[in-house]
């Protein structure tokens, strides 16, 4: 992946697709652990993101014994602890491996959200060309600093997160020279239209030089109108 000059941009190239206001929207298909641990599911969801139209799709790398601490905190929209979840739905490294190789056998581009560094230093050994952060993790500067020493683009989404707690994680990739853009995320699913904050498109303008993705965590059709890039995204 590497940043180029654009007419009316900067542009994200990634294995000859040029991401900008001059290209078409990239879209991608988040499957997260929607699979809950099953590489066959995983497969499935792949096919029919290819069928959909999608050309890149996006998993989640959990290490959960370097990620948490054992806990019994059941989320309200579950039924089960987060560490369980966690745990089911989490692929093995040889499975990881398998699903990327597959993902690119497709002609798909592959993304994947380490939640943790020794996620992170699996996904390098894997040999991903780009790393994308959650929402969750856009304050966990330790986790970014470490991932920018990889020396390869982020992708860091700001849901739940102030300018003030945005503002260190944008330094720490500046300072490591990487390339980076910056998600417009609301971690509401799905999002009220009252709580979708368009005008903090022109803060989060002030930390970047990027142009800025939307992510489809807000209503498809209302934001379709206003914005120049599309992401399937949840965390």
């Amino acid at each position: 992946m590497k940043l180029v000059n654009g007419q009316h941009g900067l542009v994200f190239e990634i294995h000859g697709r040029k991401i900008g206001p001059d290209y078409p929207p990239l879209v991608i298909a988040e499957i997260g652990i929607n699979h809950e641990g099953s590489f066959d599911k995983a497969i499935r969801m792949v096919d029919d993101a290819l069928a959909s139209g999608c050309e890149c799709v996006k998993f989640q790398y959990h290490v959960i014994e370097d990620e948490m601490i054992p806990n019994d905190v059941i989320p309200g929209n579950a039924t089960e602890s987060i560490w369980d979840i966690m745990k089911r739905c989490a692929l093995s490294d040889s499975d990881e491996a398998r699903l990327k190789s597959y993902v690119e056998s497709k002609g798909l581009i592959y993304l994947s959200t380490p939640f943790s560094r020794v996620a992170a230093n699996k996904l390098e050994l894997l040999g991903v060309n780009w790393y994308k952060i959650g929402s969750g993790e856009c304050n966990n500067y330790p986790l970014i600093q470490h991932v920018a020493t990889f020396g390869k683009p982020v992708i860091l989404s700001t849901g739940m997160n102030d300018i003030n707690s945005i503002r260190p994680s944008v330094e720490i990739l500046r300072r490591a020279k990487v390339p980076f853009a910056l998600l417009h995320c609301t971690s509401m699913y799905p999002t009220p239209y009252d709580k979708v904050r368009l005008a903090l498109f022109l803060s989060l303008l002030k930390l970047s030089l990027m142009r800025y993705w939307d992510c489809l965590t807000t209503r498809l059709v209302y934001t379709l109108v206003l914005l120049l890039y599309h992401l399937v995204h949840r965390f």
